[in-house]
Parts: structure tokens; sequence; C-alpha cells
């Protein structure tokens, strides 16, 4: 039994799969979808030396995260040059060039958290508990990005932004 596989076959070389796997690759590869310019700014104020005592324990705070223009690629900017030199038609700097990409929204998202410590009896035992609200996306921005053009120009990959997230966390320590 030969254990080599041929590269042709009687119906044709595999260039089907060869081109099947430069798709792939180059939906995969470069800097799509990624953001440039990042930013994140986050405030946090605690309570503590207040006359009331409920406000001690009690900390607020907010975060603002920007995220720049997303990069977008377009199927045009796609060349595919078979040659010796480069048998399998792969061009690295369709993959990295990121300049030529077309330019997609940018992003604001608001979060804020709460927070509450305090001491309680529990059953005769003393337990420090920790209460901690955090609501992620406050206004609940459903910006809609595009990812990726075709050829043609139509749409091919869309990102969503994540809905508003509310989480509650109780901790306690005996």
């Amino acid at each position: 039994m030969d254990a080599s596989i041929p590269l042709t076959s009687d119906q044709g070389d595999l260039t089907g799969l060869r081109e099947g796997l430069e798709e792939q690759l180059w939906r995969q590869s470069g800097a799509v979808g990624a953001r440039p310019f990042k930013g994140n700014i986050t405030l946090r104020y605690s309570f503590r030396s207040w006359g009331n005592r409920w406000l001690k324990g009690l900390t607020v705070g907010g975060s603002i995260r920007y995220g720049g223009y997303n990069l977008v690629r377009s199927g045009a900017d796609r060349t595919v040059d078979i040659s010796a030199d480069n048998p399998l038609g792969l061009d690295p700097s369709a993959f990295a060039a990121a300049r030529n990409m077309r330019h997609g929204n940018s992003t604001n998202n608001f979060s804020c958290f709460f927070t509450y410590r305090t001491r309680l009896s529990f059953l005769g035992v003393n337990t420090q508990a920790r209460f901690q609200l955090n609501i992620n996306n406050m206004f609940n921005n459903n910006l809609i990005t595009v990812g990726e053009y075709n050829a043609a120009g139509v749409i091919t990959r869309i990102y969503q932004q994540n809905p508003r997230n509310i989480q509650l966390t109780a901790e306690f320590n005996f």
C-alpha cells in the first residue's frame, strides 16, 4: 500500500482545496476588527467619614471605555499571485496592510459599580459582608459595526456590542 497522497487525480488537481485554505487564511489573518486606538478611565469614590453611618462603607464608581475605529477589510483589496516563489498564492501584505483598509466606527462604553462593605452578626458569628452591583453598557448601546466587505461591496461580517449586563455579587467572610 502506497502511503503517499497524490496531488492530482482523474478529476483534476486540488486547486479548490488550496483556494479554500487560502480563503480561510485570508479571513482569519491580519488586523481585521482590531481597534488600534483604545482608552479607559475609571473613577472611584469611597464614603468613609460621613456623618451618616449607612454611607460609611459605600463605594461608587464608573468607567468609560473608548475604542477607536475598527479596521475593515474589503474583498477588493485581496490579491492572489501564484508563482514559483509563492506557490500557494498568498500575499502577506494583504493580511497586514492596515493603512489600506477601510475604517469602521468608534465605540464608547459606560459602566458603573456600587460596593457596600459592612459587618454583620449572623447566628452569633461576626461576619464581614460585601455587596457589589456592576452595570456594564449602562445606556444599552446596541451598536453594530461592519467587519468585512466582499469584492462586490456587500457586508459579509458584522460585530455587535454586548448588551447591558447587570450583576449583583454578595461575599461573606466568616
